[in-house]
């Protein structure tokens, strides 16, 4: 007998209009909170981006299903720059466009009474980086590379850094 909830939101937004896409800053909310006899399966554990196909919203730095608990508040956010440094550096583009620039980063509270997981207590477990993103593959024009180089930071993530290479598509 337990009771759960979670909810969530994403809002991409354009900030300033230059290069071939728009500068635009995505923001991601999520939090949950569950009651009575949570079985493991079912408490909240702090997502981990994975190579390959790893979620945005997710940490790089963290370890893999380490932090977690009875109640959670996370926010991730990412600014990209599209590719106006390239451009402005004035590197050579691939098809009409350049690498984009991505300044990101979050931080997450993890609570709990169940022992399945650690909580953070009342830290933030908090990450920031940077990505490289519409790497070209050359071999086609809608199936891109990112690479994303993130730090851990604050009392409980300093001295944690975490890469990953994802594959992205417009699609």
């Amino acid at each position: 007998a337990f009771r759960s909830f979670e909810g969530g939101i994403r809002v991409t937004m354009p900030t300033f209009y230059t290069g071939y896409i728009p500068m635009s800053l995505q923001v991601n909310i999520a939090a949950g909170k569950a009651a009575g006899d949570l079985p493991p399966q079912f408490q909240f554990v702090m997502g981990r981006r994975m190579p390959v196909f790893g979620r945005i919203a997710h940490f790089a730095t963290a370890p893999i299903g380490f932090y977690g608990g009875d109640e959670f508040a996370a926010a991730y956010a990412e600014h990209n720059c599209s590719d106006f440094f390239w451009r402005l550096i004035g590197l050579p583009t691939y098809e009409g466009r350049g690498i984009e620039f991505i300044f990101e980063g979050g931080s997450a509270l993890y609570r709990g009474t169940h022992n399945t997981y650690f909580p953070t207590d009342e830290q933030w477990y908090s990450e920031v980086g940077f990505g490289l993103g519409k790497i070209p593959t050359f071999v086609s024009n809608v199936i891109f590379l990112r690479l994303d180089a993130l730090w851990g930071v604050g009392p409980i993530a300093a001295g944690r850094f975490g890469m990953t290479a994802t594959v992205s598509s417009p699609f």
